[in-house]
């Protein structure tokens, strides 16, 4: 049922008193379930205990049935032990009548291993070996229980005679028979006086008679035992049976049995509790975990002895017998349950035909409403689209056009065509169609990518997949069940040209401030020069004030050079963030390793750590896979963040760690500094935008540092962010992809690489006196041109000059000069142009040229020049560059050239005649033995797997003539990249 939001107020009503109504049933019925369950619960517990109770007292009578048996059997042999000791012999006080009469009641009493015949002071005879030397039993318990005129049986005790475990039953020996004379009638006096007269006892009532010792005897336990052992209840229960002191008189557990260890002493306190319980004569039954399982212990004592028996009985075997009443109360209840669910289900069906009936007489009348709506809706969504200033264009999963507005026709020119429900192919670009693929593989995704418009415009596209609604179903779709595809276009021509308008007006700005910033930076260094190695040393050290003025020039040079220096920073910043937001940088991957990045990176600041004296830790996890990046650029944005730590760190120390993750690298920069509020963390990355106060804080940098690391790693398909919390440092990190695809499918070698290695093996004119060195100098700006003018001539050079390139071609081939130095953005003829004439005239193109320039064109101007470089220029470097190119000259080697891919020998062949190589193509294994039989090369330069399969390139060495070649291999990037 479709939910309605503009129902009336009297069906809002209405719905509410038929859930109450539901409400008010519902409840009476779970009360009367409620109240019988808990009858039938209640119950079902009480017979339950009844039941249990019954199943103890049997327990407790199977105990008692036991305790009866071994009261009967001690009672015997108490008897029997108390008649030998009022025996004549046993009276006589004399071991030699009373031995003969015990060792014959030995033999006849079978319960019993010997008997002990004591004296009151405690020594003894014993019917096995006689009078026991040395020994007393004077404190032992039975014989001072006995001595106090009470037979009994005694503990379990450790026998001084033999060394083992035994139980003894005592008994006094009177000097005549005792008698209670009150209790006697008068007919028993006389004859007992004319009995104890005859055996010479004293016959008066008021002489009692004395116990003139003891008799013992020892007895086996084994009878006990046999009762205990017998004594069961189901499987795994046993009895078990303790003396006065709980130390086990029958167990089945043999190490119990050994010496007299006491079970009070347990380390189970439940089973200690029964032993104290059963020591102090107790009867019960309970309920304890012994030796982890539940058991029932039912325990009782002795009559004869300070004994008592337990039982112990598993929990299963007693309650085993309420399976009955348990079987029984889950029909009960699930009965109960079943007639519960049947009346709920009468019920709902009930309440649910009710609903049904009113549902659909209320959505009769709603529907001619919901009809009228939907129409309205549709016309105004209809309205909304035909008016979308944007192009919109919506594919159905076959690929056939569902709608479009009037905006898309006038984008892609296609106002007179009918569109609806044909083939989308027919109508738009293979860019747009290729986006669409791409989205029905990605469905999850939103897709953005700049495609053509009609008439030369350009559009940006986003494209993304409608899913169908799973609100009301269980079911999951597959992704590649969208509905449709949603494609907004919108036409980005005038962004695109504002763009580079922005971009064109940076880059003439950056020449126009580069030009008087190179002047100003080296004539302040030649200044700076000159007063450092002419006037400096001739102003008189004892003039301390021409000492001090000399000190504030160069301290006043010093602000100049560094000012300059900061200016060349930010345009360079300024230049680099235009570049990449037009997309004009040109990207140089190549696969790398992550350490080198780190390590180069750490030792290009190792200056800041040292100024600042601060810690630098190096933490790099061992191992880490390639990546495939910019190595230039990459080593940019580690060396931002480090500077960006040292700047805001006074103390403590900068942390350079590098982790793994899944299919990622993790660069971490960690530092103990002033740290970021949260507040300023969102803006780190804004261009032109510094954390703090800046009313208070002096500014450190441009500002744009960060957003360019943010553009270099996005560019990487990796992410950067910030960490950090006012006073606890700051963490600055950002993740790079493992790519699987280490190198592009297109083999290509390191030519700037090839070439330096090429020139160390050129053998090079001897150098001449550099007064004999001839420059020429190529740029329209005079300053520049006066500026290295003074340069060269300062050491030693002759220069000469040219404001334009027409003049520059012409002066070198009247002057002839050793080097060029020559300017790219110049008037009437640019430096592209002049270079090209000049390295594809024969007679000029060995001299070398240097390119000064501001562009970024690196690539383009380092295949026409020797050496490329930047204008502010370092004139240091400058120098360096240009002794060794004229130091070097013009080399006079064959090289002869050799790679199945034309492509590569053409490219290589091009850039090495612009150097002044003589070079020699090959393409086989054929052409190469018979060019380096004609030609004699000094060296052969092979592609590596060529080299591999080729047997004319590892034979070259074995010919005769041709031992001294010299054999340079070039690693097939693809193929080492698929081979790491």
């Amino acid at each position: 049922m479709v939910s309605l939001p503009w129902q009336n107020a009297s069906q809002s009503h209405s719905d509410s008193s038929k859930r109450s109504s539901k409400v008010w049933s519902s409840l009476a019925l779970g009360a009367s379930i409620v109240t019988v369950g808990a009858v039938a619960f209640g119950s079902y517990w009480i017979v339950r205990d009844l039941i249990l109770d019954r199943l103890k007292e049997n327990a407790l009578l199977k105990v008692q049935k036991a305790e009866q048996e071994i009261d009967t059997w001690l009672a015997g042999r108490l008897g029997e032990v108390t008649t030998l000791a009022n025996s004549p012999a046993s009276r006589s006080q004399d071991w030699a009548i009373a031995e003969p009469y015990l060792q014959l009641e030995q033999d006849r009493l079978s319960d019993f291993w010997m008997f002990i015949w004591v004296k009151p002071d405690g020594s003894y005879y014993t019917t096995r070996n006689g009078f026991a030397t040395g020994k007393n039993l004077s404190d032992r318990a039975y014989f001072q229980t006995a001595m106090q005129g009470q037979a009994n049986v005694s503990d379990m005790i450790i026998s001084r005679t033999t060394g083992k475990r035994q139980i003894n039953i005592a008994a006094p020996i009177w000097s005549f028979s005792p008698a209670n004379y009150q209790q006697l009638p008068a007919d028993r006096l006389e004859s007992r006086s004319r009995a104890l007269a005859a055996y010479n006892f004293p016959t008066e009532p008021d002489q009692k008679p004395t116990i003139v010792g003891i008799l013992s005897g020892n007895i086996a336990v084994s009878h006990v035992t046999n009762v205990v052992n017998r004594t069961q209840e189901g499987k795994g229960s046993y009895a078990f049976a303790l003396d006065s002191q709980g130390v086990p008189i029958a167990h089945p557990n043999p190490e119990l049995l050994n010496g007299i260890s006491s079970l009070l002493d347990s380390p189970n306190p439940d089973l200690a509790r029964i032993a104290q319980a059963m020591v102090k004569h107790q009867q019960n039954v309970e309920l304890m975990q012994l030796d982890g399982q539940w058991v029932y212990v039912a325990y009782a004592p002795l009559q004869q002895a300070q004994w008592s028996v337990a039982l112990v009985i598993p929990r299963a075997n007693l309650e085993q017998h309420l399976n009955a009443l348990n079987v029984l109360a889950t029909m009960v209840g699930g009965m109960v349950l079943i007639a519960t669910l049947i009346a709920l289900r009468q019920i709902r069906l009930f309440e649910q035909t009710r609903d049904r009936a009113e549902q659909e007489a209320l959505l009769n009348r709603q529907l001619q409403e919901t009809s009228g709506q939907l129409q309205d809706a549709l016309a105004y969504l209809t309205a909304i689209i035909d008016n979308l200033a944007d192009g919109l264009l919506v594919i159905d999963r076959n690929g056939l056009i569902s709608r479009y507005n009037p905006a898309l026709c006038q984008l892609f020119g296609l106002c007179a065509t009918e569109m609806q429900h044909q083939d989308s192919r027919q109508f738009f670009h293979q860019e747009l169609l290729d986006l669409i693929d791409q989205a029905n593989s990605q469905p999850d995704q939103v897709l953005t990518a700049e495609i053509p418009l009609s008439g030369d415009r350009l559009g940006k596209a986003v494209v993304t997949q409608v899913q169908p609604s799973t609100a009301n179903s269980s079911e999951t779709p597959r992704a590649t069940e969208a509905i449709a595809t949603v494609i907004l276009i919108r036409d980005i021509t005038a962004e695109k040209e504002v763009d580079q308008m922005k971009t064109d007006f940076i880059s003439t700005v950056s020449h126009e401030l580069r030009t008087p910033l190179t002047s100003v930076l080296g004539f302040a260094k030649l200044i700076k020069k000159r007063l450092d190695e002419v006037i400096f040393p001739a102003v008189p050290q004892d003039e301390k004030k021409m000492q001090r003025a000399v000190r504030q020039v160069e301290d006043n040079i010093d602000i100049i050079v560094a000012e300059g220096l900061r200016l060349t920073a930010l345009i360079n910043d300024v230049l680099d963030i235009a570049k990449m937001e037009a997309g004009k940088v040109e990207w140089k991957m190549e696969p790398l390793h992550i350490e080198e990045i780190a390590d180069r990176a750490l030792a290009a600041t190792d200056a800041l750590f040292q100024a600042k004296q601060l810690e630098v830790r190096s933490v790099i996890e061992p191992n880490l896979p390639r990546i495939l990046g910019d190595r230039d650029r990459l080593i940019q944005v580690v060396i931002n963040l480090l500077s960006n730590a040292v700047k805001f760190t006074d103390q403590g120390s900068v942390t350079c760690e590098v982790t793994r993750q899944a299919e990622t690298l993790t660069f971490r920069i960690i530092d103990t500094g002033s740290g970021i509020a949260p507040e300023d963390q969102q803006f780190v990355f804004e261009k032109f935008k510094q954390v703090g106060n800046t009313l208070t804080d002096k500014p450190k940098g441009t500002g744009l540092g960060l957003p360019i690391c943010k553009q270099i790693v996005e560019h990487h398909s990796g992410t950067i962010w910030v960490e950090s919390a006012v006073g606890q440092g700051s963490t600055f990190a950002f993740t790079l992809p493992i790519s699987s695809e280490m190198l592009p499918h297109v083999r290509e070698m390191d030519l700037k690489t090839l070439v330096q290695q090429l020139k160390a093996q050129v053998q090079t004119k001897p150098a001449e006196a550099r007064s004999q060195k001839r420059i020429l100098v190529v740029d329209d700006e005079a300053p520049i041109r006066q500026l290295l003018r003074q340069q060269f001539e300062a050491e030693g050079y002759q220069v000469i000059e040219a404001e334009d390139g027409r003049r520059a071609v012409q002066q070198v081939k009247t002057q002839r000069p050793d080097l060029i130095i020559l300017d790219l953005m110049m008037p009437d003829m640019n430096g592209f142009d002049t270079a090209a004439v000049l390295k594809n005239d024969p007679e000029t193109m060995g001299i070398p040229l240097v390119i000064l320039s501001i562009l970024a064109d690196e690539e383009r101007a380092q295949r026409l020049g020797d050496r490329c470089l930047t204008k502010p220029i370092n004139a240091e470097l400058l120098l360096q560059e240009v002794e060794s190119l004229i130091s070097q000259g013009i080399s006079h080697r064959k090289v002869l050239v050799v790679d199945e891919n034309e492509h590569t020998v053409k490219t290589l062949v091009e850039v090495l005649k612009t150097k002044g190589f003589t070079v020699v193509e090959a393409i086989n294994d054929a052409e190469l033995l018979e060019k380096t039989a004609t030609t004699q090369p000094d060296m052969v330069i092979a592609n590596a797997q060529f080299w591999h399969h080729s047997t004319a390139v590892q034979a070259l060495k074995l010919e005769k003539g041709l031992e001294n070649i010299l054999l340079l291999l070039i690693a097939d990037t693809h193929h080492a990249a698929s081979e790491s």
